[in-house]
């Protein structure tokens, strides 16, 4: 017996839709959206991006993460009103995508995506390194500082630092790179950007 093409078809539509869920963020009452980015810290991200001039740019990301790296691809597109975060693994399938407009913070997670990787956290780091100070400053809670230099951000709660963010520094290579280190999550991320 065989099959109809369109049934074929349609069966691997029904499979290959299977592989994806989406999940959305919720808006606190004050028109942010609360991410957990270190034990007992919480960011707010603004209800829209607000960012000063448009991006368009890929980066190559490195991982560490519990004594393993992996490498990750990520197309970033936005501006004030949006930001759309494309993740996949290198010369592989998508991960997750992130989008953050008007209508919200919405993530579409492949089967591939690690359980752990969140669109929002992925959202706060990206917040972190890029946006302007005073933005990541406003974001911060109370008792939280954000200390910077011409190379480097560092984000401490009691003296204690939880997140580092270091512009410029090279890898073992000589390759220029940005490396976030969240010390309360015991993760780093070497951002390549082309």
């Amino acid at each position: 017996m065989t099959r109809s093409l369109p049934a074929v078809l349609l069966s691997c539509l029904f499979v290959l839709s299977a592989c994806v869920t989406s999940r959305s963020a919720a808006l606190e009452d004050d028109g942010s959206y609360a991410v957990v980015i270190a034990k007992e810290m919480i960011l707010q991200l603004p209800e829209l991006p607000g960012l000063d001039e448009p991006i368009e740019e890929t980066q190559t990301i490195v991982g560490s993460y519990d004594g393993a790296s992996r490498a990750f691809q990520a197309q970033l597109t936005g501006d004030a009103d949006a930001l759309s975060v494309v993740m996949v693994a290198v010369a592989g399938p998508r991960i997750i995508a992130v989008d953050w407009t008007e209508n919200g913070i919405e993530e579409t997670r492949s089967t591939f995506a690690p359980e752990q990787l969140s669109g929002l956290n992925i959202l706060a780091d990206i917040f972190i390194v890029r946006w302007p100070e005073q933005s990541v400053r406003s974001a911060l809670p109370a008792g939280t500082s954000l200390v910077t230099t011409a190379k480097q951000r560092r984000i401490e709660r009691d003296g204690e630092v939880v997140i580092t963010v270091t512009y410029d520094a090279l890898d073992e290579n000589g390759r220029s790179m940005t490396r976030l280190t969240n010390h309360d999550r015991d993760y780093s991320l070497a951002i390549y950007t082309s």
